[in-house]
């Protein structure tokens, strides 16, 4: 049995299914010792589930980086220019806009995570690459505090 199975089955004991199955998917991606490119794969195999499993209902991450950015920020919010490193499906992007934000870019490596971020027009750019010891598609004065 992997570590995974491992992990779900004790997980499962305790919870219902859907659980089981948002933590499934939320341990598959961040496991001990997974490459860059198997935690790409991992999220692209779950983009079909990924907002059903990791959705607002469920975890309040997004909502609090907002309003720490928001805490930050606390006027002329729509001149703010925001790189979403990570962004997934736009999660974090949508908590944003509710505050007020409007100049946003979003980076995430999983084609099909940004392609549902994208869809929801959140994002002026969106940039789809690691951020890591690689030089970034990016201007490097882009994101400067002004």
């Amino acid at each position: 049995m992997s570590e995974l199975e491992k992990e779900v089955k004790r997980f499962a004991e305790t919870h219902n299914g859907e659980q089981v199955s948002s933590y499934r998917a939320v341990y598959n991606v961040g496991r001990h010792g997974i490459s860059t490119k198997e935690s790409t794969d991992a999220y692209h195999n779950w983009s079909a589930t990924y907002e059903q499993d990791a959705g607002p209902d469920k975890f309040r991450g997004p909502v609090i980086a907002a309003e720490s950015v928001a805490a930050f920020y606390r006027t002329h919010r729509d001149k703010v220019l925001i790189l979403d490193v990570a962004c997934g499906t736009g999660f974090v992007g949508q908590e944003l806009q509710k505050r007020g934000f409007k100049q946003m870019d979003g980076l995430d490596p999983c084609s099909s995570l940004l392609e549902k971020a994208r869809a929801k027009n959140i994002y002026r750019k969106e940039f789809c690459c690691y951020l890591n010891d690689k030089p970034l598609p990016i201007e490097d004065s882009e994101y400067m505090t002004r």
